[in-house]
């Protein structure tokens, strides 16, 4: 049988492109190809072949992304990056004209849960508990400290999140915002840290249910915390990073509850739900609908996400979606990339992969 040919985008970073590649890669079954908007990461240069793209706000991206489709002559499309995921959503009748099947959620979903404010209102609409949050118009707070405050757009990774413990911080925190002209919010902070979560929930892109994974998050490493803060009566909170690592576990309160929030919101692919739990009710406080940072970490259990949707959209296989539990913890790895190879993608915008020989 013929190796699927598919396409990563946004592989730069720590970002979910990475991720991606790292669970199609360990199949040993596909060709891939990446892509990214500047040339320092070593995704590129470990694919089949690869590209630089213009940024995703770019009027160019569209056109640049199906001219490098066609050039590798993909299957599939994967964008690894929130803009990307996107704008590739709204236009995904472009890709799917020229026969290249977009993997990603559909675009009503990814509207509401890029916004926090729409995904609130959703939550409480279909009867969810959720951390009551309010868009911050003034230097007024109605809620009880501490809060969470940040950006009511995007965000992805905890970008821009903030823990707020006094007047005195919010008050300085919403200036400096307002100074970049960004809409913010605040939000209550729901249980403590060694009750977060991330779920997984996958479904087919005909919105069929597939699987359920649950991450209790470890915070005992410096990557996975963005910020640290000692509260009254010495109670520990903090702002978890993008970089998650932790217990692999399941948990029927989570499932459940994720699982109906994923089917009431329509997902049609990958969905991320970050939450914590006080007592026995679950709090969702962000809901990503995208692959998740921690995928290989899934993957590498038994969950592999990108394999299953790529196999169930090309060949309509399903794959099982069983895994085993334990802990999983990340580390660094370093690649060394010849000037000349470097050099090759900087000037050509484009790496095939009889280039890197």
């Amino acid at each position: 049988m013929k190796k699927p040919r598919i396409l990563i985008t946004g592989v730069g970073g720590g970002a979910i492109g990475g991720q991606i590649f790292k669970c199609l890669d360990m199949i040993g079954n596909y060709q891939i190809f990446t892509a990214n908007s500047h040339p320092r990461s070593h995704f590129l240069y470990k694919s089949c072949g690869s590209v630089i793209l213009p940024s995703a706000k770019s009027k160019e991206y569209i056109v640049q992304t199906l001219d490098a489709c066609k050039k590798f002559m993909v299957d599939c499309l994967i964008p690894g990056s929130e803009p990307e995921m996107e704008i590739c959503s709204e236009y995904r009748d472009r890709f799917e004209k020229k026969g290249v099947v977009p993997i990603i959620n559909n675009i009503e979903v990814i509207r509401i849960c890029q916004n926090k404010i729409k995904t609130m209102r959703f939550l409480e609409k279909e009867g969810f508990d959720f951390p009551q949050t309010k868009i911050v118009n003034s230097s007024k707070n109605s809620l009880s400290f501490p809060l969470i405050l940040k950006p009511y757009i995007g965000a992805g990774g905890s970008k821009d999140t903030f823990f707020i413990t006094d007047k005195e911080e919010f008050e300085l925190y919403c200036k400096l915002f307002w100074k970049k002209k960004k809409k913010i919010i605040v939000q209550e902070y729901k249980g403590d840290p060694s009750s977060e979560y991330t779920i997984g929930v996958l479904h087919t892109l005909q919105g069929n249910f597939l699987g359920i994974i649950s991450i209790k998050r470890l915070f005992d490493s410096a990557m996975s915390v963005r910020d640290r803060v000692i509260g009254t009566n010495d109670n520990s909170y903090l702002v978890s990073s993008g970089i998650s690592q932790g217990y692999i576990l399941k948990n029927k309160i989570l499932e459940k509850t994720c699982s109906r929030i994923a089917e009431k919101l329509g997902s049609k692919g990958p969905l991320n739900i970050q939450c914590r739990i006080e007592g026995s009710t679950v709090y969702p406080f962000e809901i990503n609908p995208r692959f998740s940072g921690t995928e290989f970490l899934r993957a590498i259990c038994g969950f592999n996400a990108p394999h299953a949707l790529v196999q169930k959209e090309l060949f309509d296989n399903k794959i099982p979606m069983t895994y085993n539990e334990g802990l999983v913890l990340r580390g660094l790895q370093e690649f060394l990339i010849p000037i000349k190879k470097l050099q090759h993608l900087q000037d050509h915008k484009i790496l095939y992969q009889e280039d890197m020989k």
